[in-house]
């Protein structure tokens, strides 16, 4: 299901990017408007997002490798300490992409607009922005740990 949630949620969000009219159909948002300023840091944000969240599937299969090293090999206690660490780092750095593109559901410009100052409506993609660059750190890190994990644990068990 969690599966199922992350690919409509990305194609919504590729929908949404490269388009010259609004969701609605309007014209976008003239050169130097405060409006285009806010569509410029989302469009930011989504591409940070596009970027990393090829990573997202690629934790995915790290896990259940890890997941399939933990339940067939046999583990010294210290590869198991180790797998339960990456594990949790694997697990956490996906959630953190999951919270955010939870938190940005419906929050493009143009809906916040109805109920949020431009000033409001900036800080939170910048806030988003920011979020999206500590979501990449960690799925990187964890993804480089659980790479590492899979190959030490594979040359242990040859």
């Amino acid at each position: 299901m969690q599966k199922l949630f992350v690919a409509l949620l990305i194609l919504s969000l590729s929908a949404c990017g490269g388009n010259s009219a609004t969701a609605d159909g309007e014209a976008a948002p003239k050169a130097g408007s405060p409006e285009e300023a806010e569509q410029a840091l989302y469009q930011k944000a989504v591409d940070a997002h596009d970027e990393v969240m090829p990573k997202y599937f690629s934790i995915e299969q790290v896990s259940q490798k890890i997941f399939d090293f933990q339940t067939k090999a046999e583990l010294n206690q210290e590869q198991k300490s180790q797998i339960v660490l990456v594990a949790k780092a694997l697990d956490d750095a996906n959630d953190g992409m999951m919270d955010w593109m939870g938190k940005i559901a419906g929050n493009e410009p143009e809906n916040l607009r109805e109920s949020k100052s431009h000033e409001e409506i900036m800080a939170f993609w910048q806030s988003m922005d920011a979020e999206m660059t500590e979501v990449k750190r960690k799925m990187d890190e964890s993804l480089a740990l659980g790479e590492e994990l899979l190959q030490k644990i594979d040359q242990a068990n040859k």
